[in-house]
């Protein structure tokens, strides 16, 4: 059987109508590249020297609702990875700056949303969520004491990392309800007498007031009960951590929502009134910093080689490097300009070119400055633009 884009309803039956912010790069990019014939048969797996980085909400779904298009770009996807008659198989992953759940969990939902009927055709290992890479702080907090913020499962997914005391706002304010006397708080874990290490932001908090004062309390020096405001600068600040910096985020709702980024930014702003704390230093994790998409090559890589791309055939991406990887592209398909965009120009000649693809279907809206290599109108649209950049026939 050999799959066919047209009749997975991703081509037209005419050519292919390409949008790019940049047509002098798309010429450029086609006279490097051989045509290609994407529904040619082949008994083994051919090179494939790129690969799909989508991010999720406002690309693929929208509100927990398929996006139109996205369902068939995955499919087609999806069944080529598995169908050994198919010449071009392609490495993709999902990079999203959401969280609060396991890798495995949101495989599954993302199996449930697009591939109803069909075993979970979306691996753990394909999904990169804004707390994946803070698996690499493993390490230095296995065994301390870290005060957990976010939403969801946030403090589960935390745990199931490794770190072995984590504990939340509510478990604090449970233990010492005098710290915020305006809501009843049921305990949850047991303090230690410790301080607390650091902080980790895992997913949107959704209850700032008492998270913002309980952070405000812990964050310098890591203690909590019996600090003044006078004390401020006489301890040394506990790391913070966070895993999105984004302002908003794209919903089911018409306009863009408030997410964590929004609540650091709130953070700061009363630490800085209320403790004259001049500057606070949070490490970032997740779009678009840069950690998030060594993670995301990791990931590419591992994929490519699960699809017998060993890259050996390829030249290395630099001239001084000798090492080969399986792919020398990415194309990192996105709808927020501050995010996906910035964060895959950022990675941009690391291991691979990361070529970045603003879609109009999330938070980017006509007019928006962005600094995109291309803007297509949706993921369907992208996945052709894509397809057309490889000089694949279409």
């Amino acid at each position: 059987m050999m799959l066919s884009l047209r009749a997975a309803g991703i081509l037209r039956a005419g050519p292919a109508t390409v949008r790019a912010a940049q047509p002098r790069k798309l010429a450029s990019v086609r006279a490097k590249c051989r045509p290609r014939t994407l529904s040619s048969a082949a008994t083994s797996a051919s090179p494939v020297p790129f690969a799909v980085a989508f991010d999720i909400d406002g690309v693929l779904v929208r509100g927990g609702n398929q996006i139109p298009g996205a369902g068939r770009v995955l499919e087609y996807l999806v069944e080529a990875q598995s169908n050994p008659n198919v010449a071009r198989r392609v490495p993709f992953v999902f990079l999203t700056n959401g969280g609060g759940c396991m890798e495995d969990a949101k495989a599954h939902e993302m199996s449930d949303v697009f591939f109803p009927e069909l075993p979970v055709p979306i691996r753990p290992s394909q999904v990169m969520l804004s707390h994946t890479p803070m698996k690499s702080l493993l390490p230095l907090y296995k065994d301390k004491q870290i005060l957990a913020l976010g939403s969801k499962d946030y403090a589960a997914v935390c745990r199931a990392y490794g770190f072995q005391h984590v504990v939340t706002v509510e478990d604090v304010l449970h233990a010492h309800p005098e710290l915020y006397p305006f809501k009843t708080y049921h305990k949850r874990h047991d303090l230690h007498t410790d301080p607390f290490a650091a902080v980790f932001i895992l997913h949107d908090p959704v209850d700032w007031a008492p998270e913002i004062q309980v952070l405000c309390d812990v964050f310098e020096g890591g203690r909590l009960v019996g600090k003044d405001p006078a004390d401020s600068g006489k301890h040394s600040h506990i790391p913070v951590y966070s895993s999105n910096s984004d302002l908003v985020f794209s919903s089911g709702y018409a306009v863009p929502r408030l997410a964590q980024g929004a609540f650091l930014t709130a953070w700061e702003a009363v630490y800085r009134a209320c403790y004259g704390g001049k500057g606070i230093e949070i490490t970032r994790f997740g779009k678009p910093w840069e950690s998030s998409y060594r993670h995301a090559e990791k990931m590419l890589v591992h994929e490519a080689r699960l699809l017998g791309l060993t890259g050996k055939d390829l030249p290395p991406h630099k001239p001084h490097e000798h090492k080969h990887y399986p792919i020398q592209r990415v194309y990192a398909v996105g709808d927020n300009p501050l995010s996906d965009v910035e964060g895959a120009n950022r990675a941009d000649g690391h291991h691979c070119e990361w070529v970045s693809i603003l879609v109009k279907t999330g938070v980017y809206k006509e007019g928006m400055p962005h600094a995109a290599k291309h803007v297509v109108a949706d993921v369907t649209e992208a996945f052709r633009l894509i397809l057309e950049l490889e000089g694949y026939d279409i």
